[in-house]
């Protein structure tokens, strides 16, 4: 039996714009996270706000992401062929939420 060699197509190059959307990207995550710590700090000195108001506003800001994420979760898994898609958004979110908890537990 004789083997075949394998072929391996070529891609194409990523399109430029596809590069320029990229490192958009990174530099509005890594200036998000940049100014993450000191959001605290600004709302308090701006606006006088307590822990207390500061928290709920934080806590209606992550309510709203995570009700839009399991609506269009939900919605994707629904359109997606036989549900195939479900193992990767679980991956997805799940990893994150392991990670924040091990860094909560190291600041005890």
């Amino acid at each position: 039996m004789k083997h075949q060699p394998v072929s391996f197509s070529k891609k194409p190059p990523l399109p430029r714009s596809v590069w320029i959307l990229s490192f958009v990207s990174f530099l509005a995550d890594v200036s998000g996270e940049m100014m993450y710590p000191l959001l605290p700090l600004f709302t308090h000195q701006r606006t006088g706000s307590s822990k207390t108001q500061f928290g709920a506003m934080e806590g209606a800001a992550i309510l709203i992401v995570s009700m839009m994420s399991a609506y269009a979760g939900f919605r994707s898994d629904r359109k997606g062929k036989g549900g195939r898609r479900v193992r990767w958004i679980r991956l997805g979110y799940g990893l994150p939420v392991i990670g924040k908890a091990i860094v909560a537990l190291a600041t005890i």
